[in-house]
């Protein structure tokens, strides 16, 4: 799994386009991709939106609106996975689930927001869709944060990350492969919104990862409501 890189110092990488097996070999086509986003970010912050269990408390469609700070100094960059697509437009989101991706098509929901998918998926409905840099194997809640990593955000938000009381202890595949990617990017903080309690006791250990309730990133993001 590749992890710990930057936006900064990626060009773009080659694809894997075409297998076949000629005379009893693997015969492999690649092809070359640019890095096609040059994104380019005011305060340094994004929220990463793993699901939409916080719809109760969080206004998706305010935040994506969101400014904050004088002329915008503390605006987010908002990264969500497909589960957030009734809920608001996103800068970025993850889907890697085939079958859901004609439906951003037909909603030419991709035209305002950047998804992101396997390259499988690219070469399935090309112009459409981005390929994830260095594509990591992880489930959509850990790509989607990965993503935000990668784009060398210096405090990273998480919403939606909530496991309850029961399954604090939850050492699963998910919540490990989260755990790699705090330790990839020592240099970024990344913050967990909401109960304490919710937050597996697997990310405690991680120097870069804290928690802070709903009132204390309102007030830490200027974000305007509660």
């Amino acid at each position: 799994m590749t992890l710990g890189n930057f936006r900064k110092d990626y060009i773009g990488e080659y694809i894997l386009t075409k297998t076949t097996i000629r005379d009893g070999k693997k015969i492999q086509e690649r092809e070359w991709v640019d890095n096609p986003i040059k994104n380019q970010h005011i305060s340094n912050r994004a929220s990463v939106l793993g699901s939409s269990i916080d719809k109760d408390y969080l206004n998706f469609e305010f935040l994506r609106r969101h400014r904050g700070g004088l002329l915008a100094s503390k605006k987010l960059q908002i990264y969500g996975t497909y589960d957030l697509l009734e809920h608001s437009y996103m800068n970025f989101m993850v889907c890697l689930d085939k079958d859901n991706l004609p439906n951003l098509i037909e909603r030419n929901y991709d035209e305002e927001t950047i998804v992101y998918t396997s390259v499988k998926n690219c070469l399935r409905y090309p112009g459409h869709f981005y390929i994830v840099p260095h594509t990591p194997q992880l489930d959509e809640r850990a790509m989607i944060l990965y993503c935000a990593a990668f784009d060398g955000h210096n405090e990273i938000f998480m919403h939606g990350y909530h496991y309850n009381d029961s399954n604090r202890d939850d050492q699963s595949l998910q919540v490990k492969q989260i755990g790699a990617i705090f330790n990839a990017y020592p240099s970024i903080e990344f913050n967990f919104v909401g109960h304490r309690g919710a937050v597996p006791k697997y990310w405690e250990g991680c120097d870069n990862f804290s928690y802070m309730s709903y009132p204390e990133w309102v007030s830490h993001c200027d974000i305007g409501f509660v």
